[in-house]
């Protein structure tokens, strides 16, 4: 059976689409949950957490959900488009980390990318995978970019 011409432009829709609401998805929980931790705990003398802690164990947590779902059976295409969303968040959380030291926080996030893109690679996934995740550094880079 041949393949559709517009199957081929699908991804270059669909990846930036998707990965854009799974990162904004990821942003209002991480938000929801910082605000909500933020009001119980924070005024208290001693605080129960810090905002990078919960970063980290966000990050983590959207690591974990991601393997589960990418072990899944769903389409190539849907777990490209869910990529975004704990690979950005991670690259965010260290390039927030290490804000005063900008060239670090690059590194750490070229180093999580590289990490990711050699996953991909020894996976012998499609190339819509590498797109996502490549639209996820920059959207990365984009959001923790340290202002002038």
């Amino acid at each position: 059976m041949e393949k559709k011409k517009s199957d081929s432009y699908l991804p270059w829709i669909l990846i930036p689409i998707g990965g854009l609401i799974a990162l904004a998805g990821a942003y209002l929980v991480y938000f929801l949950l910082f605000r909500s931790l933020q009001r119980f705990f924070i005024n208290q003398a001693q605080p129960v957490f810090t905002p990078m802690a919960l970063r980290a164990g966000y990050a983590l947590i959207l690591w974990l959900a991601y393997a589960v779902f990418y072990r899944s059976r769903a389409s190539d295409l849907l777990k490209a488009m869910f990529l975004p969303a704990p690979m950005a968040t991670t690259i965010i959380a260290f390039m927030i980390l290490f804000y005063q030291n900008a060239a670090l926080g690059f590194a750490l996030a070229f180093l999580v990318s590289g990490l990711v893109l050699l996953f991909l690679a020894r996976r012998r996934k499609p190339w819509f995978y590498y797109y996502a995740a490549v639209l996820s550094l920059g959207a990365a880079l984009f959001y923790g970019w340290p202002a002038a």
